[in-house]
């Protein structure tokens, strides 16, 4: 029959689970000119370097199995006015939310890094997805290609 490898343990001890549920997504190009309002904005993803188990879709991970997730949602904005502009990073999981932000009352237009990092619990069929949004000053903040996001069954 069909026989995979589940678990694999070299002549070292070192042990993978070539199995597990893993993703790593960037864009292929910036988001220029990102909008300004109270609404947050879904995260696009085109490019995959990886997709173990292809759990994810849409811009969207969905959990295959109920477990422990560590997901990481790093967000690099580039040209963030300076003035009032407040940026944000939303990481939504089907169980709860985090984020973070930073900007307001910057010396100059700079570049603003957002990073989440997390284990999340997450359910079979859960869903987790990255949104962000600006509030205040002008629309000239590029959301570039740097950023990413990440997960992995731990457990």
């Amino acid at each position: 029959g069909n026989q995979s490898t589940q678990l694999e343990i070299d002549s070292n001890g070192n042990i993978t689970s070539p199995a597990n549920p893993a993703f790593n997504v960037q864009n292929s190009a910036d988001h220029l000119n990102i909008a300004v309002g109270a609404t947050y904005i879904d995260k696009t993803f085109d490019t995959e370097i990886f997709d173990q188990g292809s759990n994810f879709a849409s811009n969207v991970f969905t959990a295959p199995v109920t477990g422990k997730y560590l997901l990481i949602s790093k967000l690099a904005f580039q040209s963030a006015d300076a003035t009032d502009a407040v940026l944000y990073n939303l990481l939504v999981t089907s169980n709860r939310s985090y984020s973070t932000l930073g900007g307001g009352g910057l010396d100059a237009d700079t570049v603003i890094h957002l990073d989440i990092t997390v284990v999340a619990d997450m359910d079979a069929n859960d869903t987790a997805k990255v949104q962000y949004r600006q509030i205040g000053g002008s629309a000239q903040a590029d959301l570039v290609t740097s950023s990413f996001f990440a997960g992995y069954l731990l457990g």
